[in-house]
This record gives structure tokens, sequence and C-alpha cells, in this order.
């Protein structure tokens, strides 16, 4: 029969973390198979009344850790700490090592460390930090403007196309500094519809105004489409615009035009209608128009058809003109 430190032993074998108990002078009293394995230790060999420092090797770099933890075993505060070795393979090893005193009682002078292995988590983030720093190479190397924001709505990142154009620093753009740049006309619609955005987490396209340093504004195609992180879950959105405001300036001349045409053909139709009626009648009371009339009636029409084409390049184009921004949704 096996006796109970034998099957508890195996069974703290079994744990897929490494555990490990010191006294107050950090001499090691007990340990799992993992832990002897984490910190590079011989497995096979006892580590009971060895010193926990000793277990850690040698190196320079170590010498900061084996304080720490002297420290707080000597002081039984908690402590969470990471450590970094190299591997028989060669491969570097991150573990994470939390301590904490192994009971309450004041009278207990042994203390508890759990070590985690945690490589795949840094070499995660260690490849997020890369893929991060190539994705801002690129965007700011964008003629683009690019934004990222959370699923909170909070911008987190704005390119140097997009800082140049509104000449300020991203610093003062991320969050909801963003919003300060917008047309006061729109202001309120774009929020509105940026919180509708998020909601329906579909990509879209909607064209707005911006405020460059100069004080003037200019129109932007923007679109975007949402982000998911590593479990599918939504993370915010990311987007690109482009200036076009020389195009959307075309297009409100030609509408401006046209509705001075449809004003011009009105106007025109009324008058003729109005001084052929007023020929007639002069007509049937005298049989004959004198040619001086004619002349006046025509001159007039000129003179008014004149002043309206006039209107054409003079008629000024107002924010009200423009209407609140429409965003278009897409499938995904």
């Amino acid at each position: 029969m096996i006796s109970s430190d034998v099957s508890l032993q195996l069974i703290a074998d079994k744990i897929k973390s490494g555990i490990m108990v010191v006294n107050s002078q950090g001499i090691v009293s007990w340990s799992n198979r993992l832990a002897i394995e984490l910190l590079g230790a011989p497995v096979g060999k006892p580590t009971s009344g060895l010193p926990l420092i000793s277990l850690l090797g040698k190196a320079k770099k170590n010498t900061a850790l084996q304080v720490e933890l002297t420290n707080a075993v000597r002081l039984g505060v908690p402590i969470t700490t990471e450590w970094s070795r190299t591997g028989a393979d060669g491969q570097v090893l991150w573990i994470e090592i939390t301590g904490s005193r192994l009971s309450e009682d004041s009278r207990s002078d042994e203390y508890l460390f759990i070590l985690e292995d945690v490589t795949r988590r840094k070499r995660q983030e260690k490849l997020l930090r890369e893929t991060q720093r190539r994705f801002k190479v690129l965007a700011d190397n964008s003629a683009t403007l690019i934004w990222v924001a959370n699923a909170d709505m909070t911008v987190t990142f704005t390119n140097k196309t997009w800082c140049d154009y509104v000449g300020r620093p991203m610093e003062a753009e991320i969050g909801f500094g963003w919003i300060e740049n917008l047309h006061p006309d729109e202001k309120v619609a774009i929020v509105e519809n940026f919180k509708l955005v998020f909601k329906k987490q579909l990509p879209f396209q909607v064209e707005y105004r911006l405020r460059k340093p100069n004080g003037t504004f200019g129109w932007l195609l923007e679109r975007a489409n949402p982000i998911y992180d590593i479990d599918g879950k939504f993370a915010g959105f990311v987007g690109s615009c482009f200036e076009i405001t020389d195009r959307k300036d075309s297009e409100f001349t030609l509408l401006n035009k046209g509705k001075v045409l449809d004003r011009i053909e009105q106007e025109l139709s009324t008058a003729i209608s109005s001084h052929l009626e007023e020929l007639s009648v002069q007509a049937a009371q005298g049989g004959v128009v004198p040619s001086e009339v004619v002349l006046s009636s025509i001159a007039h029409l000129k003179s008014s058809n004149s002043n309206l084409l006039k209107n054409i390049s003079d008629h000024d184009s107002t924010p009200a003109d423009y209407g609140n921004p429409e965003f278009i949704y897409f499938d995904h």
C-alpha cells in the first residue's frame, strides 16, 4: 500500500504548475517534479535541504532575482515576478514565479512558490509587438489616413498621415480627441452614428469633413472594417480615409448650377409669358405693336437672363447644403 506522503507526492507531480515550499531562511523543504524541471535543476536528485537560490544557477542575471526572492521569503510578503533561462535545447524558457506565506498563522515560517511556464505567452507577446511595429511602419508610410479603435470606441492609433492632415500629434487624437477635428455641423451626427457602428459591427463607409491645420475643412471618404481577437471576439475597427475635397466641390458646383438653371427656366418662362400676353393685349387694342415696344420687351428679357446666369457663378455654398453624413453598411 502506498503511503499518504508518497500519494501526495505523486498527485503533486501530476499538477501542471511547479510547487515549492521553503522556510524563512530560503531552504527548500518540499517541491514537486515540475518545479525542479522549470528551475533547471537535475531531476531525480533531492532538493530538500538546498537553498532555493542555489537552484537558480550562478549566472549574473540571476543575482537580482535571488535578492528579490530572498527578501520576499524573509519578510513574508507576496511576490510575483518573471525569470528566464536557457533550456537544454538552447531555447529561452520564461517562468512566472508567484509567492506568498503558506499560512496566515504568524507562527508559520513556510513560504509557498508557484511556478508557471509562460514561454508561449511571452512568445505571443513578442510576436504581437513585432506585428504592431510592422503595422505602424506600413501605416505611417501609407498615403491614406488610417485609424484603429477598440471595441469600446476609443481610438488607439492614428497614423502619421492622419496626424499630418489635422496638424496634431497622435496623443491628441487617441481616445476621443479626434472628435475635436469634425465639422461643427456634422459632429453630433458622426458621433451618434459611430456609436451605432460599434453595435452593428459591420463594414461601413461614410463621407465627412475634417479640419486641417489652416482651419479649413477637407472632405474624406472613409471605409472601415471590424477586427477580431484570436478567439473571434469583436475587438474594434480599423479604418482608412482619403481626401475627396475636389470631387465634392465639383459635385456641389454642378448641383448648384442645376438648381440655378431650373430657376432660370422657371423665371424666363414666366417673363416670356408675361411679355407675350402684354404684346397680345397691345396688338388687340391698336392692331399693330410699335417696334420700340417689341425691342423693349426683348431687352428686358435679355437683361433678366443675364442677371440669372450671373447667379450660377456667384452662388455660394453653405454647410447646410451638404446635409448629414450618410453611413453605408456592407455585409461581411
